[in-house]
């Protein structure tokens, strides 16, 4: 098999965020497999310091103020030095974005492309690489790789995380560029053309990207990503006085606290001896806008934390990612919230797979996605319908009932291991 693999990814080793950990998880199997790695990323995330890790700049002024942010962050905190440095670069950088937006109008990684393509022609001609592997995430990764492989028709390789297009008309009408929705839709097409494998990451996604692209059915695959195992179980679980209900990354108006909130009011009008019983406790994001207003006046905002993101600590050593899953392990409750769009039926909140290794109990609020349902229901888990309260109070009260007599949770099934993925991924590209 081929064995020098340039993995392009936009998003590499950047704490908590998952288009990093769909790809670094996979790192050291690869490795393992006897795989020669070197990655280009964005200046976004720490170095990798065992691999030919090359970090780059994009060229385009949004994408170069963003990225830059993050580095001076990473690098020296959010002090002094990060105000004034940043502000100035800002400052400067401000004419040149506006006039990207007039004229380009398409998201900020746009750009990254450009270096990550000159880099990656470089490194498939004059050093060994037999196959360039674009990863997102960021969709420039995949605008990189296809211009690699056309130039020099080296293999390469496609992991999708969410779709580039989606079949909702929906989720169309939510793009906030056209000239982006566009883009994506024409990289799509030369992904069919032009790619030797591709993967998806639900069955939906992958069955309607063949219906648009019948190449894909030939090329293309589903597999669940898996995350690699946490290396200590950090806390065994201990109930407490107050049942706490969890939710672990982000919200937004499509996917919205709200649901869940509405349906636990609810629950609480019927048994309000209860309320003191309770808490919901929200991580890796603001509340939404719309759970936001739903709180006003309303007696659950005194039950609801917002306890935001966990960046990596200098006193315990700890990074975002592991006070997180420490965080899981404590959990009565892990809330998984799905959204109420039709374009739930492609994709799956990756958030999932790190709530199975905590070994608690998930309340899945989900959407046209009968994958996803069965897997919460085949770990002994809770499932509702986002555009149905009463299911969801349901699952509530269910999952309180099972809180107050201690029952032992027992998921039937283990989680998904990124080493099951990963062997899938090899076995495929073997076959070329």
């Amino acid at each position: 098999m081929k064995k020098n693999w340039l993995i392009i990814s936009h998003a590499f080793n950047m704490d908590g965020r998952a288009a990093s950990q769909t790809i670094t998880d996979k790192i050291p199997d690869l490795l393992h497999s006897g795989i020669n790695i070197e990655v280009l990323s964005a200046k976004t995330g720490a170095k990798d310091l065992t691999l030919n890790h090359i970090q780059l700049f994009p060229w385009g002024p949004s994408a170069l103020r963003f990225d830059f942010r993050h580095f001076i962050s990473l690098r020296f905190g959010k002090g002094l030095f990060y105000r004034v440095s940043t502000g100035l670069a800002g400052a400067l950088l401000a004419p040149f974005v506006l006039l990207e937006k007039s004229l380009i109008g398409l998201s900020s990684q746009w750009s990254w492309f450009m270096p990550a393509t000159f880099v990656g022609i470089f490194k498939v001609i004059f050093g060994r690489v037999d196959i360039v592997y674009s990863t997102g995430g960021a969709w420039s990764a995949h605008l990189a790789g296809w211009l690699i492989k056309t130039l020099t028709n080296v293999t390469w390789i496609v992991e999708i995380h969410d779709p580039l297009v989606f079949a909702s008309d929906q989720h169309k009408k939510s793009i906030g560029s056209h000239r982006d929705l566009a883009t994506q839709k024409w990289l799509e097409s030369k992904i069919a053309d032009k790619a030797d494998v591709v993967w998806w990451f639900t069955k939906g996604a992958y069955q309607a990207a063949c219906t648009r692209h019948p190449k894909f059915i030939k090329t293309g695959f589903c597999i669940l990503p898996g995350v690699k195992p946490p290396l200590d179980i950090f806390h065994q679980y201990e109930k407490r006085l107050c049942m706490s209900f969890s939710h672990f990354g982000s919200l937004s108006s499509t996917r919205s606290l709200k649901p869940f909130l509405s349906a636990l009011h609810n629950f609480l009008k019927k048994y309000p001896e209860r309320l003191s019983e309770f808490s919901v406790d929200v991580y890796g994001s603001d509340l939404d806008e719309l759970s936001k207003e739903y709180l006003k006046n309303n007696l659950l905002a005194s039950l609801v934390k917002v306890h935001g993101r966990l960046e990596f600590n200098p006193n315990s050593g700890m990074s975002g990612r592991d006070q997180i899953l420490r965080k899981m392990h404590e959990s009565d409750v892990l809330l998984l919230m799905h959204g109420d769009t039709d374009w739930c039926s492609e994709y799956i909140p990756s958030k999932v797979y790190e709530y199975f290794y905590a070994n608690r109990p998930v309340l899945a609020v989900t959407h046209l996605n009968k994958e996803l349902d069965q897997i919460i229901l085949d770990r002994n888990g809770y499932v509702a319908k986002t555009i149905d309260l009463d299911s969801i109070e349901l699952a509530v009260l269910n999952a309180y009932e099972d809180w107050r007599i201690n029952k032992k949770y027992q998921p039937t099934y283990p989680p998904f291991n990124v080493t099951d993925c990963v062997e899938k991924i090899i076995d495929r590209v073997g076959l070329l």
